[in-house]
């Protein structure tokens, strides 16, 4: 039982990876705004969510944004490389 649930679990990472993997870019077209929210958050940090720098929709749910620029801090990673692949 544990082997098969190993099986699955590794078969699930591999079907979300594969095509950011195969492509290079997120496999989401949702995802480009949050992208490039987290790359103004890291260029404009200290920065208000109502500021006008970020887009006037997707700033309403930081919690992403936020993610992404922790997650590309912590790898050293560019935010789109980043939440590509941690952000599922």
């Amino acid at each position: 039982m544990k082997k098969l649930l190993l099986l699955v679990t590794a078969l699930s990472i591999a079907v979300r990876l594969y095509p950011t993997l195969l492509s290079g870019l997120p496999f989401s077209t949702d995802a480009w705004s949050p992208i490039r929210n987290t790359e103004l958050i890291l260029k404009h940090t200290p920065v208000r969510l109502d500021s006008g720098i970020l887009d006037n929709y997707n700033c309403y749910w930081p919690a992403n944004s936020i993610f992404g620029a922790s997650i590309s801090i912590i790898t050293g990673m560019k935010p789109i490389d980043a939440m590509r692949i941690f952000i599922p």
